[in-house]
């Protein structure tokens, strides 16, 4: 789910902000605007459909798979790491579309920019696994905050786990899957600050580096 919503999100930028570049540039040198102004406002406008979209994919599917649909806070806490997984994607895409310059390049400078972040997020590769020298890409990672969110979320709401007497259980409860894992360090409040904090140096690359390219231009 969290892949889903990443990807979902990140995609669309790579081939919309490359394509209202040249209208933006020409109103730019029109003297109609400033290319702060433009970025502010697109970062305004998608935001609201940032916050509906992950609801509209979250809430049957929260019934569909049986979450908990007696516990509303884990609903609500689970949505919160949907939403800002999504609007971290986005502030990416506006990232690698800025400091691209060309718009055929962008898709691909995008596919490179997301791989590492997503095999060094915890869903295909223990964060425990991971190399010394490769640890620091998990500081920037939306995905790695997005799903231990999500995860400790849910998994903190389970007290204990079934495990019959002849049966081999991994895990007894849902802080020892947590531990498995190795997403039992931390905090829920930790995970989603830390997802703000990267959505907002997204962001604030992108800015810059769009500052930059219409300066170079001119």
């Amino acid at each position: 789910m969290v892949i889903d919503q990443f990807m979902s999100a990140v995609e669309p930028e790579f081939v919309a902000v490359p394509l209202e570049m040249p209208i933006m540039t020409r109103e730019y040198y029109g003297g109609l605007y400033n290319s702060w102004v433009w970025y502010l406002a697109k970062n305004l406008s998608e935001f609201g459909f940032q916050a509906f979209y992950p609801l509209v994919y979250f809430l049957p599917l929260y019934f569909m798979v049986g979450f908990g649909p007696s516990n509303p806070q884990l609903f609500f806490t689970m949505y919160l790491f949907f939403f800002l997984t999504q609007s971290s994607a986005t502030g990416l895409g506006y990232m690698i579309s800025c400091l691209s310059s060309k718009a055929a390049l962008t898709p691909i400078l995008g596919v490179m920019s997301i791989m590492p972040l997503m095999l060094l997020g915890g869903l295909f590769l223990n964060t425990s696994m991971v190399p010394v020298y490769f640890s620091w890409l998990e500081f920037i990672s939306p995905i790695k905050y997005g799903f231990r969110g999500a995860c400790r979320a849910y998994w903190l709401s389970i007290g204990t786990i079934p495990c019959n007497a002849n049966e081999s259980c991994s895990a007894h409860s849902g802080q020892e899957v947590l531990q498995n894992l190795a997403m039992d360090k931390g905090s829920l409040g930790g995970d989603a600050l830390f997802l703000v904090w990267i959505n907002i140096l997204f962001r604030l690359i992108g800015i810059v580096a769009l500052h930059l390219r219409i300066r170079l231009q001119h």
